[in-house]
């Protein structure tokens, strides 16, 4: 058996593939060797930072978006190399500038451990995973392979769709429905005066009404979703965390739970605080609290309150939130709780067919775009060709909620028998049915340190006969 030409591959070079990358130099062994495996042009950027849109902010302040759990001024030290003469701690910055603050690390990290562990970098799709021999094998679409003695998974949230049938669609999709919003050219040939419809209110929505508005955009929006929340804002001055008393023994319920938050939330408010304190201080204990749940009221949480609990935790840059409130004040951006029934051709555009929520009314209305806008993508691992694959081949199994890849409290893989896969890892999104809160920087950044000292202690560990057979021979 030959030995497998990297000790870790990575697949999935966005963030969360590229964080793990620059952790993994710091911890593997002197001689060791990464593949990193992404699309081509997203390195360190994925879809949350290849924006190039300046009006595309972080919704976290920039004090709190090190890559780095152990030096959370990283991110601010980098900003002021490039800004001498800002503060930009508590600043809301452009998504863009840590795409390259990203890529700028990893060379760092690069170049400064060339001597000790190797990365290389490979553009391409991953369309295959196997295991042969105690190592794993990567195929690419071009045909090429890359096999090592470790992998880690790190392909995001996934592309998402638009929440309609073909059938209902089918014959509007090609010219007036923009699936990839961030992607498609489209979007930049919207007239100023065109009606256009949004197919979601979260984060993405938000980013590209704020895109049309800068670029001169004048006519009417409508903004759909099936509760119709938007994103709450950010406070311009920092809110301090407030932890409430959540025991840490005994039996969780979501009802329990809920009521706890409620009241803490009531009485902060009801004493001139800030209901975004207590969202804020349940950060800490997010992930141990949803893993202390049952399945069952996590499923409950995810048809009935996902929704409340993500307008609240994941919220709009201040200076977004103000333009957005003034947008809606105008009545050029509506928002409507409901959903879309379907969507035809019509002589100038499309007709959509619209139920408000609780209303059995159809309202047929004329646009010219379609938008969509319902972030991450909700089909499941078996809506990607690659995880499809890997599940068919028992290397993985489906989360219990069907939204990603069943994991171990430290990560590995579950594979078909309910067994973690020695040397197999998923980080970032892959592993929210787990983990709950792993979208954003300050959690992923703590997970893919755990995870690349996991992978360094295996690679040590399978380099250890080697080592034995080499002094052994050389006597």
């Amino acid at each position: 058996m030959s030995a497998p030409t990297h000790d870790v591959a990575i697949i999935g070079a966005g963030f969360t593939g590229v964080a793990l990358a620059i952790q993994l130099i710091r911890s593997l062994p002197a001689g060791a060797r990464i593949v990193l495996i992404g699309s081509p042009q997203e390195t360190g950027r994925g879809q949350a930072y290849g924006t190039e849109r300046p009006e595309h902010l972080l919704n976290v302040r920039a004090e709190r978006m090190s890559l780095f759990p152990d030096d959370p001024s990283h991110f601010v030290r980098w900003l002021k190399r490039q800004w001498p003469h800002r503060d930009p701690a508590d600043k809301y910055v452009a998504r863009e500038s840590y795409g390259r603050y990203v890529r700028d690390t990893m060379n760092v990290a690069v170049a400064e451990s060339r001597q000790h562990v190797h990365l290389d970098i490979i553009e391409g799709t991953a369309v295959e995973v196997e295991r042969t021999e105690g190592s794993f094998s990567i195929r690419l679409a071009s045909g090429e392979q890359y096999r090592a003695a470790a992998a880690a998974l790190c392909t995001g949230n996934g592309r998402s769709d638009f929440p309609l049938r073909v059938e209902n669609i089918a014959d509007a999709v090609r010219d007036f429905m923009v699936r990839q919003p961030f992607a498609d050219y489209r979007m930049g040939t919207v007239k100023p005066d065109a009606r256009v419809l949004f197919i979601g209110t979260g984060l993405t929505m938000i980013d590209q009404v704020l895109t049309l508005d800068r670029t001169g955009y004048i006519g009417p929006i409508l903004a759909v979703s099936r509760r119709g929340l938007l994103p709450a804002g950010h406070r311009a001055r920092r809110t301090e965390p407030r932890a409430i008393d959540v025991p840490t023994v005994g039996d969780l319920t979501l009802s329990g739970l809920f009521a706890l938050i409620v009241e803490a939330t009531r009485v902060k408010v009801a004493l001139g605080g800030d209901w975004r304190a207590i969202i804020d201080g349940l950060r800490p204990r997010t992930q141990e609290l949803w893993q202390r749940l049952s399945a069952a009221d996590q499923r409950r949480f995810l048809r009935h309150l996902e929704s409340f609990w993500s307008v609240h935790r994941h919220r709009m840059a201040p200076e977004a939130a103000e333009r957005v409130a003034a947008l809606r004040a105008s009545g050029r951006l509506k928002v409507l709780a409901g959903r879309v029934v379907g969507i035809r051709r019509a002589v100038r555009g499309i007709t959509a067919a619209l139920r408000a929520r609780g209303s059995r009314t159809i309202e047929l209305r004329p646009f010219d775009w379609v938008i969509n806008c319902t972030g991450a993508g909700r089909g499941g691992p078996a809506a990607d060709p690659l995880l499809a694959r890997v599940i068919a081949r028992g290397l993985a199994r489906p989360d219990r909620h069907g939204r990603g890849l069943d994991v171990g409290t430290d990560a590995r893989l579950i594979d078909r028998g309910g067994k973690p896969v020695a040397g197999f890892y998923a980080a970032g999104p892959l592993t929210a049915g787990r983990f709950l809160e792993i979208t954003a920087v300050p959690d992923i950044r703590v997970q893919v340190a755990e995870i690349a000292g996991a992978i360094a202690g295996f690679v040590a560990e399978v380099k250890k006969p080697t080592a034995r057979l080499t002094r052994g021979g050389s006597r």
